[in-house]
Parts: structure tokens; C-alpha cells; sequence
């Protein structure tokens, strides 16, 4: 997001939590979301719900990282937000939950459309890469060896693939590589 000129967003505070993925925006002003918040998302609020003393900012940072919430996106600017306390940036860096102002002028709608726009990209990425994977397999099913069906397989999906026989936990003679060790039938 801080990335995109457009939305004219920067970090405030929890900097180390930057690599965190959005897959989705959430605009809420409640003074505890938490119920209303998932894992991945991204709030967006004018700051009216957040509260003003240092230990409660600290809460509610506390309570919104218990959450698995990817960012905190406060308006810039906005009357109804209070001074960010140092106990509120301490807990966001302490949970490497980026807290991230966006400009007055950037309605949170630009943000959820970004948000969706390359969440949507990804989504036809995967989608591309199984058909990718489906098609491998109708061609070389009878035609390559097993080996370099998987082998041609992991190219696609950028991992090593292994074959494990269930029972014995290993790998049945293919001619491909085996298994790292360690990894055995549970």
C-alpha cells in the first residue's frame, strides 16, 4: 500500500510488519472491532474509535494484533483522531502491526479497490498455475516418465516435489529424488 502513489499512504509505526499480506480492507469505528476482524485484513478508521489514554491505545493494539490483523490504517488529519500515544507505537512495533496514516484527501474506498485489485491478481496467478498443472498432466500422463512429470510439476509450482509411498514412507523407485530426510509416515 505505501507503495502505491495513489493512496498516499505511509508508516507511522510498526515498520517491521510491512512484509504482513492485506487480503482484505475493513472500514470499522467501533471502540473494540475485534469481533468483526480477521486474520489478513487491514482496518481502516477515521480514529474515532480509537480510545485516548496511553494504556487503552495500548490495548487496543494489543487486542487488535491478537486478531492477526495485517495494518491499521488511521485518516491523516482527521478531527476525530486523538494524539497516537508512545504506548500505542510501542505495542505496534512490539507486534509488528504496521500503523499506517493515508492522506484526508484518499477515501477508503480507493484503498479497498487496491487492496481487492491485487488480491485478485493473485487469485488469477493461482488460478493460471493450476490450470498449468492440469494440463501438464493430461499431456505427459503416459507419455514422460513419472520423474519428469514431477519434476516438470515442481517447475510450475517452484518447489521440489517427492513422492512418498504412504505405507512405508519413502519413496518408490521413479528415478526421480528422494525424499530430504526426516520426513516419514505419521
Amino acid at each position: 500500500m505505501v507503495g502505491i502513489p495513489d493512496l498516499r499512504t505511509w508508516v507511522h509505526a510498526g515498520k517491521s510488519g510491512l512484509d504482513r499480506e492485506i487480503t482484505w480492507a475493513h472500514a470499522n469505528e467501533l471502540p473494540d472491532p475485534t469481533e468483526w476482524l480477521d486474520s489478513g485484513e487491514l482496518l481502516m478508521t477515521t480514529g474515532l474509535g480509537v480510545p485516548e489514554e496511553p494504556s487503552a491505545q495500548k490495548a487496543y493494539m494489543n487486542r487488535l494484533a491478537g486478531t492477526g490483523l495485517s495494518a491499521l490504517a488511521i485518516g491523516h488529519g482527521m478531527t476525530t483522531t486523538p494524539n497516537l500515544s508512545a504506548e500505542m507505537i510501542e505495542a505496534a512495533d512490539e507486534h509488528s502491526l504496521p500503523i499506517l496514516f493515508t492522506s484526508y484527501e484518499v477515501p477508503f474506498t480507493a484503498i479497498g479497490r487496491a487492496v481487492a485489485d491485487a488480491n485478485q491478481g493473485e487469485e488469477r496467478q493461482r488460478l493460471a498455475q493450476t490450470q498449468q498443472i492440469y494440463e501438464m498432466v493430461r499431456l505427459g500422463a503416459g507419455s514422460v516418465s513419472s520423474a519428469k512429470l514431477i519434476a516438470r510439476l515442481g517447475e510450475i509450482v517452484e518447489s521440489q516435489l517427492y513422492v512418498l509411498d504412504p505405507d512405508r514412507g519413502f519413496s518408490p523407485s521413479l528415478g526421480g529424488p528422494e525424499s530430504p530426510g526426516g520426513v516419514s509416515r505419521r
